[in-house]
């Protein structure tokens, strides 16, 4: 297949945007922990607790609305065993995290400054506990992860004619590093990125989710937590319709002739 050179531009002028936002928010990550009597962890975690409502409404977003969402809602309307009834059951289920998340977990959880959302069951059922769950959290985590990799390595092997393997590494490289650079404020504005970015193109599953509970407890306030919440919720079921209609496109134009490379 030849090289789609619009395509490799594009790729390549993605990836340098994201790095480099990554790199300006280390700076200003650095910048912040100077100013400040945060510890080193809650700076890189927890991005000091001071994401603003703008950034955590858009990161929130961000969380779920990744390369799994795009290429799955899709890909569940375009095969005929799952259909619209699952794409939906998808988008309701991950908006009532949001939803449920915001009216009941939110505002409590930032209030009393937790830093994971293991710290409420260290305080109540002890170290062993805590231990054993966080054990699942970091396994969830690691199963999650090639789902988004699986997404960026096979659009950027289709695009750039490079082998699957090749794509995910580099996609793996790029991620490492800019969130090694500026911890949590490098993964909330290139969450922020990447959002306006499939926004533009694209014109009750996750309370337990680590990634979640973390942009709750890196909100400035339990009100800008909760409101984060609610509003993320809409923005996802809005970026969910023009998903389910890719799918659906996909189905009316029939089977498509790109190679599989995975």
């Amino acid at each position: 297949m030849a090289v789609n050179i619009p395509g490799v531009i594009a790729i390549v002028v993605f990836y340098l945007l994201v790095l480099g936002t990554g790199i300006w928010a280390t700076v200003k990550s650095k910048r912040k922990q100077k100013k400040c009597a945060a510890s080193g962890m809650e700076m890189a975690l927890l991005g000091n607790r001071s994401i603003s409502l703008v950034v955590g409404v858009l990161t929130m977003t961000a969380t779920w609305v990744g390369g799994g969402t795009v290429l799955g809602i899709a890909e569940m309307l375009y095969t005929p065993s799952r259909g619209l009834i699952s794409a939906i059951s998808m988008l309701t289920a991950y908006a009532s995290t949001f939803i449920i998340g915001g009216l009941f977990f939110a505002k409590p959880m930032r209030d009393q400054n937790f830093v994971t959302i293991l710290d409420p069951f260290r305080v109540k059922y002890g170290r062993v506990i805590s231990g054993i769950m966080g054990l699942v959290s970091v396994l969830n985590d690691i199963m999650w992860m090639p789902i988004t990799l699986t997404a960026l390595g096979g659009t950027m092997s289709v695009v750039l004619d490079l082998p699957f393997s090749l794509c995910v590494w580099i996609s793996v490289a790029v991620a490492i590093t800019y969130t090694l650079l500026g911890g949590l404020y490098s993964v909330a504005y290139t969450d922020v990125i990447q959002l306006v970015l499939i926004f533009c193109s694209l014109a009750l599953g996750g309370l337990a989710s680590q990634c979640f509970q973390q942009r709750i407890l890196s909100s400035f306030s339990g009100t800008t937590a909760k409101i984060s919440c609610l509003a993320a919720a809409i923005a996802y079921l809005v970026l969910g319709i023009p998903l389910i209609l890719l799918g659906a496109g996909a189905v009316s134009t029939g089977k498509n002739n790109v190679d599989k490379k995975m």
